[in-house]
């Protein structure tokens, strides 16, 4: 039962790693933490900008699709109104 209590006590205690040493986020001064803060949102914000990037190649290619669909379709009408 102590181990447990001990384990989550662990796990409670946000560390930050920088150049391969543990550091107790409660031990840096108040700037370390703000720019920790800042660091974790700037990683935050760069997920959601290769969600939304990934979301509008994904439009991009669809539009694409689309254009060749129009294209092929207006150089078939081209074609036939040719033959007649």
């Amino acid at each position: 039962m102590e181990d447990q209590a001990n384990t989550q006590a662990q796990q409670a205690e946000a560390t930050v790693t920088i150049d391969d040493t543990v550091y107790a986020v409660k031990d840096l001064s108040d700037e370390a933490k703000y720019t920790l803060q800042l660091i974790e949102d700037l990683r935050q914000q760069m997920g959601a900008t290769r969600a939304r990037f990934d979301q509008l190649s994904m439009a991009e290619q669809g539009f694409t699709q689309k254009l060749r669909e129009e294209v092929a379709k207006a150089d078939k009408k081209t074609k036939k109104s040719k033959k007649d």
